[in-house]
């Protein structure tokens, strides 16, 4: 917001970052963005990578931030994938957490091994879900959130799975 970019700008040790990867959509162009204070620019900066960005990433960022419409039209369509994927876990009596501050839901399963199981169900059926997590989130699988039409697909797909187990 423009209330934590002015905070950045004033206060001593305020950096605020962004990425065009999940709100925006784009994580193909793999770049993001800092705003802070000119003191703590200079400082950042000599740790910054050789190799920071592409031109083409350059201007598909150039273009997304004077089509801010693009990423209001992104942030709605997650919420309200968010809102459905919510009402569809509670109806299954599926146990889940997050979801409503990040990109991704945390799904509980009854251990690790079934973890590992819908993964691999699931990558059959080209979905990618992350698990392989330490405790105490070892029965847990994440799921980037996404449109409804994109979690109607995951649903139906993990309900298919959750009968065969």
């Amino acid at each position: 917001s423009n209330s934590e970019i002015n905070n950045a700008l004033r206060h001593k040790n305020t950096i605020v970052m962004r990425t065009f990867s999940k709100a925006w959509g784009l994580p193909g162009i793999r770049l993001g963005y800092m705003i802070t204070n000119k003191k703590l620019n200079a400082y950042v900066s000599k740790c910054r990578s050789l190799v920071e960005t592409n031109g083409f990433s350059y201007e598909i960022a150039k273009w997304a931030l004077k089509n801010k419409n693009i990423l209001n039209d992104n942030v709605r369509s997650i919420k309200n994938g968010y809102k459905y994927l919510v009402s569809e876990l509670k109806k299954h009596d599926i146990e889940y957490f997050g979801g409503k501050t990040t990109n991704s839901i945390l799904v509980k399963l009854q251990s690790k091994k079934l973890c590992d199981n819908l993964i691999f169900f699931l990558k059959k059926k080209k979905i990618y879900i992350r698990g392989g997590f330490q405790e105490p989130l070892e029965n847990y699988v994440r799921i980037s959130l996404g449109s409804s039409e994109i979690l109607k697909r995951f649903l139906k797909e993990i309900l298919n799975w959750k009968k065969q187990n």
